[in-house]
């Protein structure tokens, strides 16, 4: 079943926020010395310079933990802003906060990194309690231009009539695109043929993604304290040299995988193959339309071989309807502020009376 076939049997547009608009991202062209996969694969701050809705969650300026979506905004009556972040639960305690990442050439438009929001308020466990899924306010503070042109990612809509089971039958063998801030990483050949990935650990915070296929998913399958339908999938070697496959790694942990119909093409020049050629312009699929599931684990062996199984959280009716209901309990300081206010000037008002 097409992804196309898929909508007319998913229910009336359960969404959160608005869809993002245009395309993914394109690639930056590289110099000879970056592999092919999936070091490449990183968003372009000029072209893209909308995507700002995966960031990055850190408990430092320089120490990232994992990735997370903004799926919603909310803005104060005072006009503050604050992010509705969707992500992974074993992202916490250690997340203390969000920053944007580098894009492409490690720069963009809110020098962010180097700036870090506060993560205020957490909640956890998905629909059961017991799912590796997290919802996270985060405080941006006064609102400005970046604050505006962030787009809020969008969810996908499961049919709530369906199994578990039959969400995993509608999305397998579909590709998908998963984007987060994991560690970059650099070919591992052996006797002239790529092998898999080594992760360069020393290179944090740049957004990239790798297009892969659902192969299959488990329902109900423990991963440590969390039980969770996943959506799986396995790293193999693309059978074009620079289509966008490629691996997770430790710090992707909470990204999204995101679908569309149709992918949007893009071309990039400069590319190597494995044996170090140079190669024609490679155009590669980007998927960008709504999130159907959140990474929550995978393979990081140094190398990391092909055949290695990774997967998310696939989210059902239930899943989306909890991220709902904690979103609409992320606070609004002021708000509560107000009413503190008013309390104490009634109690100050009795105590006159008195």
């Amino acid at each position: 079943m097409t992804l196309t076939q898929r909508r007319h049997h998913a229910a009336p547009g359960v969404r959160v926020g608005a869809c993002i608009a245009c395309a993914l991202i394109l690639l930056t062209i590289v110099p000879a010395a970056v592999a092919i996969a999936p070091s490449v694969q990183r968003t372009d701050p000029v072209m893209f310079d909308k995507f700002f809705s995966v960031v990055d969650l850190v408990n430092s300026p320089t120490n990232d933990i994992g990735t997370g979506s903004v799926i919603g905004k909310i803005i104060t009556p005072d006009q503050i802003g604050y992010f509705c972040v969707l992500t992974a639960a074993h992202n916490f305690p250690a997340s203390t906060g969000i920053a944007f990442g580098y894009w492409g050439d490690g720069t963009n438009p809110a020098n962010s990194f180097a700036n870090t929001y506060p993560i205020t308020h957490s909640f956890t466990g998905g629909s059961t309690g017991r799912k590796d899924l997290a919802v996270a306010g985060v405080r941006y503070g006064q609102i400005d231009p970046f604050f505006v042109s962030v787009k809020d990612l969008s969810l996908w809509s499961p049919s709530p009539i369906n199994t578990d089971a039959d969400l995993i039958n509608v999305i397998t063998n579909d590709t998908f695109t998963e984007v987060g801030y994991g560690y970059t990483a650099t070919r591992s050949p052996a006797a002239g043929a790529q092998t898999g990935w080594s992760p360069v650990i020393a290179v944090d915070g740049i957004q990239r993604f790798q297009n892969n296929t659902v192969t299959g998913g488990a329902v109900n399958a423990v991963h440590g304290a969390f039980t969770y339908t996943e959506a799986q999938w396995t790293t193999h070697f693309p059978t074009v040299p620079n289509s966008g496959e490629g691996s997770s790694f430790q710090g992707d942990s909470g990204g999204p995988y995101l679908m569309l119909d149709e992918g949007v093409q893009k071309t990039i020049n400069g590319l190597l193959d494995i044996s170090g050629a140079a190669l024609p312009a490679q155009t590669i699929n980007l998927f960008s339309d709504s999130i159907f599931a959140v990474h929550t684990f995978g393979s990081n062996n140094n190398p990391q071989p092909f055949g290695s199984v990774h997967g998310g959280v696939l989210l059902n009716a239930a899943d989306i309807a909890w991220i709902q209901s904690v979103h609409a309990l992320i606070p609004e300081p002021s708000s509560l502020a107000l009413l503190g206010i008013g309390w104490a000037s009634l109690m100050a008002f009795r105590r006159k009376r008195r």
